[in-house]
């Protein structure tokens, strides 16, 4: 394998990195918030 292949393949696999880290942060985000308003609706009277 060409070293050029593997330069060109990093940036690659550094885009989908992020794009996973970005996905699992705004999961994390949406769960907190619908258990926040589920918390909400259970307290109003």
């Amino acid at each position: 394998m060409n070293a050029g292949y593997a330069f060109s393949f990093l940036p690659i696999i550094f885009y989908v990195i992020g794009l996973l880290i970005l996905y699992w942060v705004i999961r994390l985000a949406v769960r907190h918030a619908i258990q926040d308003a589920d918390n909400r609706r259970r307290q109003q009277p």
